[in-house]
């Protein structure tokens, strides 16, 4: 009877034990799924809006005119700002964290400026009134979720207002002249930006821009039938916010992390 007490009570003993350190094993942590986490969607065509401010310089050089060549070669030089405001439309395509695009913006400007002087006849100015901007450029940029930093390069057209007012020599009788005309310019655009997303299909923008429009002969005329030749040399620096939506294309991009 003895033996039979013991042997049970050492068998109870065991099991005990047993259990005991069957709880004090540490559980095993399950093994855990690649996170696969959506990233910002840049995809698709998108349209916003622009405003702004720009600022640049102009050149001009007399080249001849019908009152004679003694002013010939010239040059009136004066600063030109203004604000701007208009819209924009685009298409992204997105690889991975690269996207590569294409961008075409109007704006209406308020960028003028003008010199008042003196020429061989009398008081005189030279002003410059550019009434709109338009361009198109290809855009690279590389993204980071939300956020996407940019270049682009492409073409630009502003349409420009000029105004000479001057007075005619004493041989004409010491007339006041306005000589004025207008003209679309073309020139080449660089510029860079950041744009951030902040909702699923909407993002916001700065960027600056730098357009060079060269120099490029343009007359004036008067309407008494007197005119003067200019070469014209423009450039003008853009810095400008924008708001975009986006009408996305092609699902959801992914990345792993």
């Amino acid at each position: 009877m003895k033996h039979y007490l013991l042997a049970t009570v050492s068998t109870f003993a065991f099991l005990a034990t047993q259990q005991a350190n069957a709880a004090d094993m540490a559980v095993k942590a399950p093994i855990k799924a690649p996170i696969v986490a959506a990233i910002y969607n840049w995809n698709g065509f998108y349209i916003g809006g622009l405003a702004g401010y720009g600022w640049g310089h102009d050149d001009w050089t007399r080249i001849d005119g019908s009152g004679g060549g003694s002013a010939n070669g010239t040059v009136r030089s004066f600063d030109i700002d203004g604000g701007v405001a208009g819209g924009q439309l685009g298409y992204n395509f997105q690889m991975n964290q690269f996207v590569l695009g294409v961008e075409g913006g109007m704006v209406w400007s308020g960028i003028r400026g003008g010199f008042a002087g003196v020429n061989p006849n009398g008081p005189a100015s030279w002003n410059t009134d550019m009434r709109w901007i338009a361009s198109l450029a290809g855009r690279v940029g590389f993204a980071i979720d939300n956020v996407l930093l940019y270049g682009k390069g492409g073409v630009a057209w502003a349409n420009d207002d000029y105004n000479h007012p001057a007075t005619s020599g004493p041989g004409a009788g010491n007339i006041p002249l306005n000589y004025t005309g207008s003209n679309t310019r073309t020139g080449w655009l660089v510029g860079a930006g950041l744009e951030y997303g902040f909702a699923p299909n909407w993002s916001a923008k700065i960027e600056y821009n730098y357009i060079d429009f060269g120099t490029k002969n343009i007359t004036l005329n008067d309407p008494t039938g007197r005119w003067v030749t200019f070469g014209m040399k423009e450039t003008v620096n853009l810095a400008l916010v924008g708001l975009n939506y986006r009408f996305n294309w092609g699902g959801p991009v992914v990345a792993k992390y």
